[in-house]
């Protein structure tokens, strides 16, 4: 028996649409693969080198505002600096609180020492805010330049640690 035109064309349209149908599930469930990759980078390692990148700029800024506040003649001028210095400790801790969300467990033991060391930084900074606030120039420039140098090279230095393995990952 011959299959008439119109049997053979309503055929291979079904086949065709089936085909389309299939190409089209399977595409689906590839792009759900593709979006969990995506998150993935997004909330792991992009979101880690941001944190480490932010945990520098923001002591960076503490440290500067520190400097130019015990530097400072004016007394305005240093309360200036103050609130900027307060500013920019609030957002240090801040990014170290979300170290333990987004952190990867090797940076998590980093994030541990930075903490440290900022807890172990905050008496001195407590003195020189004290002594700048106060008019004690050259005191604070002396605690600046000298035991807080100390301090802003190591804290600087494990912040780079940070940024280093959150690019090699």
């Amino acid at each position: 028996m011959r299959a008439t035109i119109k049997l053979k064309l309503g055929a291979t349209f079904a086949i065709v649409t089936l085909l389309i149908i299939a190409v089209t599930g399977l595409t689906l469930s590839r792009m759900e693969i593709l979006s969990g990759a995506v998150t993935g980078l997004i909330y792991g390692p992009s979101a880690r080198l941001e944190l480490a990148m932010r945990a520098q700029s923001s002591f960076g800024s503490v440290v500067r505002n520190e400097r130019s506040m015990a530097l400072s003649n004016d007394l305005k001028v240093a309360r200036e600096f103050d609130a900027e210095v307060a500013k920019s400790l609030k957002e240090f801790e801040e990014v170290i609180g979300y170290s333990e969300e987004f952190g990867s467990p090797e940076s998590k033991i980093v994030w541990a020492k930075v903490e440290q060391e900022l807890a172990e930084y905050r008496s001195l900074d407590a003195r020189l805010r004290e002594l700048a606030l106060a008019g004690k120039r050259d005191a604070a420039v002396a605690l600046a330049l000298g035991e807080g140098r100390v301090f802003h090279d190591r804290i600087h230095k494990t912040t780079e640690e940070l940024v280093s393995m959150a690019q090699a990952e």
